[in-house]
């Protein structure tokens, strides 16, 4: 063992020496740099794709022309406008329709601007006020009662009233007729989903007044139909909802609540006391 490694050692140093002395500077051997990424393990094909330069949105170079400049200084601005991150108004959009639509928040609100004003819009009220202007509009529509309601009078003043409000009651959808001491309702509104004694106590104890009877349940069905607080409206769905509710002739749901509030850029201006 001691033979064998005394010469080993003697080998490696005899070479080591030799090597020093008849090595040309050019190619002597520099001591690794610990920053340089060991390329043996990167195949030929990918050394490209191992050190890859930051791209540039342009180059530049001393002799590019006048034209080429102001190609630049085009390309530039298309970069910028698609960089911005939000939609930014001009204060003085004189379009007819500024309209623009912002997004939804808490679950219940949609935000939208229009005409330098931002709109916080109820979307419950908004859609159920729409719903309600829709059925209003087809308020004559009525069913046929396969067994007509009979409506039987306790005096001549209750008959005397119903013969009154015949023609009202049939242009709202109630069409009735007097027989045999009793009137008999032969249709009703299509989503009127009352009984015969749900329709006597409208119409004789209450004395309600046909159409207020129809705008009861317009507002009943609109209301049970309308989105709810806490639904999340896709956004084409929102914004065409937010796009009705400022074009609404009146905007309060059929109970009397407003479907919006708003704030002018005025007022915003003024609550941040900005100038």
């Amino acid at each position: 063992h001691h033979a064998v490694s005394t010469s080993t050692a003697s080998f490696f140093k005899n070479y080591t020496t030799a090597s020093m002395v008849h090595q040309s500077p050019e190619s002597s051997v520099s001591s690794p740099d610990l920053f340089t990424p060991n390329m043996s393990s990167v195949p030929k094909a990918d050394y490209k794709s191992a050190y890859r330069a930051p791209q540039k949105l342009f180059s530049f170079n001393k002799a590019t022309s006048t034209s080429s400049m102001e190609s630049l200084a085009h390309q530039a601005a298309e970069v910028e406008t698609s960089f911005k991150p939000n939609y930014l108004p001009s204060q003085n959009d004189s379009s007819k329709d500024s309209f623009h639509f912002v997004g939804s928040t808490l679950g219940t609100f949609l935000i939208a601007e229009k005409n330098n004003t931002l709109y916080i819009i109820d979307q419950h009220a908004a859609h159920e006020r729409i719903l309600y202007n829709t059925i209003m509009q087809n308020a004559g529509e009525k069913q046929q009662l396969l067994v007509p309601y009979r409506i039987t009078t306790d005096n001549e003043a209750d008959d005397a009233y119903i013969s009154h409000m015949q023609k009202t009651l049939g242009e709202w959808g109630f069409e009735c007729s007097q027989k045999d001491g009793s009137w008999l309702f032969t249709t009703v509104p299509l989503r009127w989903k009352g009984t015969e004694a749900d329709l006597k106590h409208d119409i004789l104890d209450r004395r309600i007044n046909p159409k207020d009877i129809i705008n009861a349940v317009a507002a009943s069905t609109a209301c049970r139909r309308a989105v709810m607080d806490g639904t999340v409206l896709d956004d084409d769905s929102a914004a065409d909802l937010a796009r009705k509710a400022l074009e609404l002739p009146d905007p309060h749901c059929p109970h009397g609540r407003p479907v919006f509030t708003k704030i002018t850029r005025e007022q915003l201006f003024a609550l941040v006391k900005r100038t």
